[in-house]
């Protein structure tokens, strides 16, 4: 091939290339997260809220609570770096270090720490524009594990 064609040719495929970071590193993956999700089941109310903060970073506010009482709360940030999209996760008024997991698929959304003790991998899967199956995996003492959170929509 003449290098005439050869530069044509790398012309049109960079020209086709994404502008902005594709794939994994495409912080747009997360915008069917925005609003606010609950699942009920018995005395206990989940309820996880997501925002778009900017360009590169999500936020979101999980709380559970059973008989009136909060029994978990957490807060996480997705943020996209230079090397990846970061799902970290901290507990407020806990004295526990924030904890990361680096995006490894985004179809489902999948976020993977093999060093953290449990879970290893948290992944969601917006089902429909009401919709959101969430679940958090790995392994305990060899055996896998694997808890799940069918949510729905309350508020865009």
């Amino acid at each position: 091939m003449n290098s005439k064609y050869l530069f044509i040719a790398a012309v049109f495929f960079t020209s086709n290339a994404c502008v902005k970071p594709c794939g994994i590193n495409n912080i747009d993956n997360f915008s069917a997260l925005k609003g606010t999700w609950e699942r009920t089941e018995g005395d206990s109310r989940f309820v996880e809220s997501w925002k778009k903060i900017n360009n590169s970073t999500y936020y979101a506010f999980s709380v559970e609570i059973q008989n009136g009482d909060t029994v978990f709360s957490e807060a996480v940030e997705l943020i996209r770096k230079k090397d990846g999209v970061y799902y970290i996760v901290s507990f407020p008024g806990q004295n526990v270090e924030p904890v990361s997991f680096k995006m490894i698929a985004n179809n489902p959304l999948t976020f993977e720490n093999k060093a953290n003790d449990f879970p290893q991998r948290i992944i969601y899967k917006p089902l429909k524009s009401d919709s959101l199956h969430a679940w958090i995996e790995g392994s305990i003492n060899g055996k896998e594990q694997r808890v799940d959170f069918k949510m729905k929509r309350s508020k865009p």
